[in-house]
């Protein structure tokens, strides 16, 4: 147990509960004995025992007081204890006063050291932040590739079904008249395209080598075919 405190740079003190240890007596019983002995430096104009607060494992947070002796002090107290008792209190303040004290830094060295806490912290924050829009950056720049297949690859299934005449943007008069049962004229068709400046399509025919596809709307703007409509869309 090690109840040695510091005030100012070389003034150290011991603590009651530790006076209680060394004596064996109970530390109320101690703190009393510190109470009489400040009234009597009070009457005598003499700086009292100050007080302190310590917490104890099976009390949680709950503070409990006592006092912090100087070595004139405890040397005081316990004057009025056996003699036994004044040589362990000698040996053990000899003990305390061999210690070597806490060299807490100085102001600005604390604060240089805090500067410096405070750059590492940001750093690692920056680092992060940069992994973090790094990893997004890659993985908008695969959706963007795996989005551009895609589209590639619904493109290539479009023109495929265009020359299978079994697109739904553009269709032969062949292939519409099979699924209607009507017969249809290309000159109007043909006439409609050129005005409104819609593509014509020509795609592989087995039976005539090739035949000329026409848009959706010419369709539906002609003949009011809806092509979605008669191929099950």
């Amino acid at each position: 147990m090690n109840m040695l405190a510091q005030f100012g740079e070389n003034q150290k003190t011991m603590s009651s509960r530790e006076i209680a240890e060394l004596s064996g007596k109970q530390h109320g019983h101690v703190c009393r004995d510190v109470e009489a002995l400040n009234a009597t430096y009070e009457k005598m104009g003499l700086s009292k025992i100050g007080e302190g607060y310590y917490t104890h494992p099976n009390t949680g947070s709950q503070q409990h007081r006592e006092f912090l002796l100087t070595k004139e002090q405890c040397i005081d107290l316990v004057t009025g204890y056996n003699a036994e008792l004044r040589i362990k209190i000698n040996r053990h303040w000899a003990e305390l006063e061999n210690q070597s004290p806490v060299n807490l830094p100085d102001y600005p060295t604390a604060l240089r050291l805090y500067a410096d806490q405070l750059e590492i912290t940001a750093r690692i924050e920056q680092e992060r932040d940069h992994a973090i829009a790094t990893k997004a950056e890659i993985g908008s720049r695969r959706e963007a590739t795996a989005l551009g297949r895609l589209s590639a690859k619904v493109k290539e299934v479009e023109s495929l079904k265009v020359q299978l005449d079994k697109s739904l943007d553009f269709a032969s008069i062949k292939s519409v008249e099979i699924a209607t049962g009507r017969k249809f004229g290309w000159h109007a068709l043909k006439k409609w395209s050129k005005a409104n400046s819609s593509e014509i399509k020509t795609i592989p025919d087995p039976n005539f080598g090739e035949v000329k596809t026409y848009h959706k709307d010419a369709w539906l703007a002609v003949y009011n075919i809806n092509l979605s409509s008669i191929r099950g869309a």
